[in-house]
């Protein structure tokens, strides 16, 4: 395949990719599939005018690889299904899902964390909880943390703590 030729059949590529919202269907290895064919021509034809073609191909390369990066990411916020992904762009999109999945188990830890926190409505001696747990003495508006729900409600039906 000549440079025009690859130019040509990128510049298509790239204005389908413009003109839809959806990802366009293209190998599994486009990316390195077309540097190959590029280096063919960088060590058998250095003239101005394959230079020039060379540059436009790079940069309608990059084109069709930001706006694909940037619909992979809108697929990511809007949980919408992947077609058509590159071999890279498979491993982009794994890789953002999981840090996604892991802030959100952090974040989920953290509500975890946050709803076994109380505070003392009023000062009291030790009381036994429902779980056979010992708390106390308290003092009024004292921070507390509970493991088990069960004594959380406890304290909570009764007056005596309120959840933060």
């Amino acid at each position: 395949m000549a440079l025009d030729e690859i130019y040509s059949s990128l510049y298509i590529a790239y204005h389908k990719e413009r003109q839809s919202n959806e990802l366009q269907a293209i190998s599994k290895d486009f990316f390195n599939e077309v540097l190959k064919e590029v280096k063919k021509f960088d060590s058998t034809s250095k003239n101005e005018e394959n230079e020039i073609l060379r540059a436009n191909i790079m940069k309608i390369l990059e084109g069709i690889y930001e706006r694909r990066k940037t619909k992979i990411l809108l697929y990511i916020a809007y949980n919408k299904q992947t077609e058509y992904l590159t071999t890279q762009e498979a491993a982009f999109y794994d890789k953002i899902m999981s840090i996604f999945k892991e802030n959100m188990l952090n974040i989920a830890e953290v509500t975890q964390e946050k709803n076994d926190m109380l505070k003392s409505l009023h000062e009291m001696p030790q009381i036994m909880l429902p779980s056979g747990a010992k708390l106390g003495p308290i003092n009024k508006e004292q921070i507390i943390k509970i493991e088990n729900e069960e004594d959380a409600e406890f304290l909570i039906k009764n007056s005596i703590c309120e959840r933060l």
